[in-house]
């Protein structure tokens, strides 16, 4: 592979494209870029290049997450303007908090299929959940109306009655992407529907320590062992280059301890095994 660049978050989005305007054909002033970051609250931008030299890319896969159904999404004309392969929304891509009423999260989505609509998208899209579009703030295996959100999830993002995530509780999944460069193994991670109940910080000690604490129960779960199963068997397969998409925080991984520490393996390169579950 020729060469790779990730471009992480809004500061470094806005010094690394302002930094190579005259390289990067697309956004060649500061200006258009200020204008773009005015909406970055509605969007937040990931995208990840796979770059040869002179910034000829052989292939450009988007990131985004957080996109408010009731805000202006004008960014969408930039994303189409880079051409990708494919964009991955990383979750909170409604924001429906059911509060105990599906239908909230119901007339989200319907919005949110208006905007689409209007925004005229001309690539695939690959989603996960997070806990606005799961259908609570935080939430996890508690919330009562999951099986529920995932419905609404599938119906919205025109999932193939075929796919296994019709069949499965939680939305994991694998997406295999080939391109001249090599084989790309996409594995999206379900964050809430199996993550045990996070541990309440004491009334007397929340403005040091947050909403968590860490939580050294063994039993507590991030992915759940019917996912990790699923995982481990994913990461025996060939491939160029993997990448796993989150949608849960670094805080939050690190709240349940024991699954932080398997996480940290994982990505170390370190390999997990079924005593890992």
């Amino acid at each position: 592979m020729a060469g790779a660049v990730l471009i992480l978050g809004t500061t470094f989005f806005e010094k690394k494209f302002i930094n190579n305007t005259k390289n990067c054909s697309t956004l060649k002033r500061k200006v258009k870029m200020n204008r773009i970051l005015k909406h970055l609250s509605t969007i937040s931008l990931t995208i990840l290049l796979f770059l040869g030299q002179g910034f000829s890319g052989e292939l450009l896969i988007g990131f985004g997450s957080c996109l408010h159904q009731d805000l202006p999404q004008p960014i969408w004309k930039e994303i189409k303007a880079q051409h990708p392969k494919v964009f991955i929304m990383l979750g909170d891509n409604v924001y429906g908090d059911t509060y105990g009423n599906i239908h909230s999260l119901e007339r989200a989505y319907h919005k949110q299929a208006w905007a689409f609509e209007k925004a005229g998208l001309d690539f695939p899209v690959l989603a996960i959940w997070d806990d606005h579009d799961y259908g609570k703030n935080d939430g996890g295996i508690e919330y009562s109306l999951k099986d529920e959100s995932q419905k609404l999830f599938l119906k919205f993002w025109d999932i193939p009655e075929v796919d296994r995530r019709h069949r499965n509780q939680g939305l994991y999944f694998e997406e295999i992407i080939h391109s001249t460069e090599g084989t790309v193994q996409i594995l999206m991670l379900d964050t809430r529907y199996f993550r045990s109940l996070l541990k309440r910080t004491p009334i007397h000690k929340k403005s040091s320590l947050g909403r968590y604490v860490p939580d050294y129960d063994p039993a507590k779960t991030m992915l759940g062992k019917a996912q990790w199963k699923w995982l481990l068997k994913a990461l025996k397969r060939k491939a160029d280059l993997r990448k796993t998409p989150e949608t849960a925080t670094v805080t939050a991984w690190s709240k349940t301890v024991r699954n932080g520490s398997v996480q940290l393996e994982f990505i170390s390169g370190s390999g997990l095994t079924s005593d890992n579950l």
